[in-house]
């Protein structure tokens, strides 16, 4: 249906519902107009802070990344002195054993 049948129709019921139709096309076209500000106003905010987040998360990744590495680090030295430490362990025995023979 049209504009133009709908405003024909409301003629045909009178003037009551011509003011009728008038209000509540004034009042869908406000609330659109409203709608449009309020999605513009905090759409936008919205839209901010979810950048925001996202940037943070990107950061936090990262951080995660040069952390993991910090430990496989940490990890592969301690593996090297430990592997040190059961040499000079093996050392240690072995002269004790020849000491004691």
């Amino acid at each position: 249906m049209t504009w133009g049948e709908v405003l024909k129709t409301l003629v045909f019921w009178g003037p009551g519902a011509v003011l009728a139709g008038i209000l509540i096309y004034v009042g869908y076209m406000l609330l659109l107009k409203l709608a449009d500000k309020l999605i513009d106003k905090f759409g936008n905010e919205f839209i901010t802070a979810q950048k925001a987040q996202a940037e943070a998360m990107t950061k936090q990744a990262l951080s995660l990344e040069k952390l993991e590495t910090c430990i496989q680090g940490i990890f592969a030295r301690d593996d090297r002195d430990h592997q040190d430490i059961k040499i000079m362990l093996k050392v240690v025995i072995d002269r004790l054993e020849r000491g004691y023979q």
